[in-house]
């Protein structure tokens, strides 16, 4: 969406419209949607960023954003609807060390892990796309081992639970 308003933005200052690069005009973008937006939506879209609850959620966001609070490769999906999307795409059970990995760790990790160069358990081998993500992530895997064992899988999906709503609920 943020290539779509620079796009918008662009079309309205070749228009002559002055628009500062740390503001957003939706009045006047509104008049100037992305070539691939149809008129109608576009001012839709406008109108609702022109909000002072949008507003307030972006300015929240871009300072998490700065500041690594939120860093995560998993977009804007919950962790909870993003585990049940890849329990429908793998035809079973994900587990909660499984989503962190997927929405935390870096892409290279990620191709490492889906190529069996190494495993969820290779705590040395795992890059996080921030400090904090793997600390939080080597947590909750020792906590899993203490409480679980080492090779415990029969209650996973319980036993994950209980650990993950612990440490960070």
């Amino acid at each position: 969406m943020c290539e779509l308003r620079e796009e918008s933005e662009e079309k309205a200052r070749a228009k002559e419209h002055v628009i500062r690069h740390d503001e957003h005009k939706f009045d006047i973008i509104s008049n100037y949607p992305p070539d691939k937006v149809p008129l109608e939506r576009w001012q839709r879209w406008c109108k609702i960023w022109n909000t002072d609850k949008w507003l307030e959620r972006s300015k929240v966001g871009r300072k998490n954003r700065q500041n690594d609070i939120s860093r995560h490769t998993g977009g804007s999906m919950g962790f909870d609807e993003r585990r049940i999307r890849l329990k429908k795409q793998k035809g079973g059970l994900v587990s909660y060390k499984f989503v962190f990995i997927d929405t935390h760790a870096t892409k290279e990790t990620k191709k490492r892990l889906r190529e069996g160069e190494i495993s969820i358990d290779d705590l040395d081998q795992l890059e996080f796309v921030t400090p904090r993500s793997k600390e939080s992530f080597t947590l909750f895997h020792k906590e899993l081992e203490k409480e679980c064992g080492p090779n415990n899988n029969q209650n996973l999906d319980r036993d994950e639970f209980a650990v993950w709503e612990r440490l960070h609920i």
